[in-house]
């Protein structure tokens, strides 16, 4: 056995193993990225798809013919396969103890609970949690939700059952001080304010409505009062419905402006930030309140006038709508894809009519007798109906202004509204969360209204609770979707799983 010198080395015999730079990058990118895709939320049926598109593309990378099927079946194959087996394993691992952190039974990880699976805290679905929570904030920068989460208390306002739910535990330390406050003004004033709260609600895991933002209900750090009959006024179509409203009321009231204007004059007492955000005190806030209210009652007047003819209107169109085979027309669908549903219905009703009545013999008159007039069928009928009503909510502005409501509401909503108005939070409690305790109302905010949601901010654009991993300026947030568009592109041909 000799040695021989290679390129300043001894080997024995043999050429010295070359490593291919190439493969070595390919392979930590292939890894890194089935991490990553376990980060946002993948399943299965991902990280194959993921694994062939990365066998696909390294062998364009030496061939730009399709592969043929035993392209899959090299060695290549069979290491993709361990890599995939191991990062599921880890990141098993991860998430069964981010939902012991997250359960109160993280001091007692043995505990029978947790061995079945089950996780007495906020988040209970550790399938959920994995695939669908967990990537929603770890798209915003949230590497670590189970920091977080762990700190949501299940917290009870005002001592009352029904008034239960879980924030964070920050939250609760200022709206358990609340009683002490409004007792502080006036003995017995905390409990008859809690008469006046029928509902709330805290950790919601979901994003600002319309907006790629998360919600600070998806901390914890924001409660909904009265949710049913404060609703979130918000988008021009929605604005213009309720200003038209209280304008035709004679009350003045902006849906879409600050409450308080930005002149000192016309406000109690100016925030140091400006009318939309900073300090406001309890005198302001009782001013923002006594604006709202009539223009709260002219809402619940104008509804109680006009929503017992569109109830008329919508009753014959659900019965025509019946007649053509359609059910369960949800309320928020649009008149005008309501309409084409119909037409389609009238359409295909129609033409199995006159399927049915090929082959019958054509009947023969005799001089003396005139033929009988054409048949009206049940489907013009129904659809002459649905036109017709339609026709009448889009002449009149006051039907068609509920439409839009019912477009941007549930019903149950708007059902609500007719009896409360628009603004039932008790005033003091309002005046206690933000002229007291330096909560934020959504009374406050410039271009809406939203009176039910109280929030925990540490300034006007600052979450309380903030990403570990923020998205730089102009990042699109980091889905799931994104990478698997993205990742292991193969020169040719494009790859379909």
């Amino acid at each position: 056995m000799s040695l021989v010198k290679m390129a300043g080395r001894y080997s024995l015999g043999v050429e010295s193993l070359a490593i291919d730079p190439t493969l070595q990058n390919s392979q930590t990118l292939f890894r890194s990225t089935i991490h990553e895709a376990l980060e946002r939320g993948a399943n299965s049926w991902d990280l194959e798809s993921l694994r062939l598109k990365y066998l696909w593309m390294r062998h364009t990378e030496k061939s730009e013919v399709a592969p043929a099927e035993e392209a899959f079946q090299d060695p290549e194959d069979l290491w993709t396969r361990l890599v995939v087996a191991e990062e599921n394993t880890r990141f098993d691992s991860i998430i069964q103890q981010e939902m012991q952190q997250i359960s109160f039974a993280s001091a007692t990880q043995g505990s029978a609970e947790v061995r079945e699976g089950k996780y007495p805290g906020p988040v209970q679905d550790s399938d959920e949690y994995q695939h669908k929570i967990r990537p929603l904030y770890y798209s915003y920068g949230y590497t670590h939700p189970a920091d977080f989460l762990a700190k949501q208390v299940e917290f009870t306002l005002f001592g009352k059952a029904k008034l239960k739910t879980w924030i964070h535990e920050d939250l609760a330390h200022i709206l358990v001080k609340t009683p002490r406050v409004l007792d502080g003004w006036s003995a017995g004033l905390a409990e008859m304010t809690a008469k006046g709260i029928d509902s709330v609600n805290g950790l919601q895991i979901r994003e600002v409505k319309g907006n790629k933002v998360l919600s600070n209900h998806a901390f914890g750090c924001a409660i909904d009062v009265n949710a049913l009959a404060n609703p979130h006024v918000v988008g021009p179509a929605v604005i213009e419905v309720f200003n038209s409203v209280v304008k035709q009321a004679g009350v003045q009231f902006d849906f879409g402006k600050p409450v308080l204007g930005e002149h000192a004059m016309d406000i109690v007492s100016k925030p140091s930030s400006g009318a939309g955000h900073g300090k406001y005190t309890a005198d302001d806030i009782m001013e923002m309140q006594n604006r709202a209210i009539p223009a709260s009652d002219a809402v619940k007047a104008w509804l109680q006038a006009n929503l017992p003819r569109y109830r008329q209107i919508m009753g014959k169109v659900q019965i025509a709508e019946k007649q053509l085979g359609i059910q369960n027309v949800k309320p928020s669908t649009s008149l005008k894809d309501r309409f084409k549903a119909a037409e389609a219905a009238r359409n295909r009703l129609a033409h199995q009519r006159q399927e049915k009545q090929k082959g019958k013999p054509i009947p023969v008159y005799s001089e003396d007798n005139v033929a009988p007039p054409p048949e009206t069928y049940r489907e013009e009928e129904a659809f002459e109906e649905i036109e017709s009503a339609f026709a009448g909510i889009t002449s009149d502005p006051e039907l068609s202004r509920i439409q839009t409501l019912y477009e941007n509401f549930d019903t149950s909503y708007i059902n609500t509204w007719e009896k409360q108005g628009v603004m039932s939070i008790p005033l003091y409690f309002a005046a206690a969360l933000v002229g007291e305790q330096n909560l934020q109302w959504g009374e406050q905010y410039e271009s809406s209204k939203d009176a039910m949601h109280f929030e925990l901010v540490d300034g006007p654009t600052k979450p309380h609770v903030k990403a570990d991993a923020p998205l730089s300026r102009g990042e699109q947030t980091r889905t799931l979707k994104k990478l698997m568009d993205e990742s292991f592109p193969a020169k040719t041909p494009k790859f379909h799983f």
